[in-house]
C-alpha cells in the first residue's frame, strides 16, 4: 500500500517501482490466502500508478488467474477489481 502511496501521479517513483512490482508479481505463489493477498496489493498497485504497458498486462493476467480459482472469494475479488479497473 505504502508503494502505492507514492507512485499516484509521479512518474519518477512509478519508474523505479516497475522492476520491484514486476518481481513481486512473478516470484508469489498464488496457491495460498497469504500469496493471493499480496497478488492483490500488488495488482492494485499496478493499476493506481503510472505502470508499463506489459506490467500493466501483468496485472490484468494475475486477475484472470484469480477467475480461474475455484474459491468464489478470490473470483469476486477478481470481478471487482477489474471493474475498478475498467471505470479508470
Amino acid at each position: 500500500r505504502l508503494l502505492r502511496l507514492l507512485g499516484v501521479g509521479s512518474v519518477d517513483a512509478s519508474d523505479e517501482m516497475n522492476d520491484i512490482l514486476a518481481q513481486v508479481a512473478t516470484n508469489t505463489e498464488g496457491t495460498k490466502n497469504t500469496g493471493n493477498a499480496i497478488l492483490y496489493e500488488c495488482v492494485l498497485t499496478i493499476m493506481s500508478i503510472e505502470a508499463e504497458s506489459g506490467l500493466r498486462v501483468l496485472g490484468i493476467n494475475i486477475l484472470g488467474r484469480f477467475l480461474l480459482s475455484r474459491d468464489n472469494n478470490i473470483r469476486y475479488v477478481a470481478l471487482s477489481t477489474l471493474q475498478r479497473v475498467v471505470n479508470i
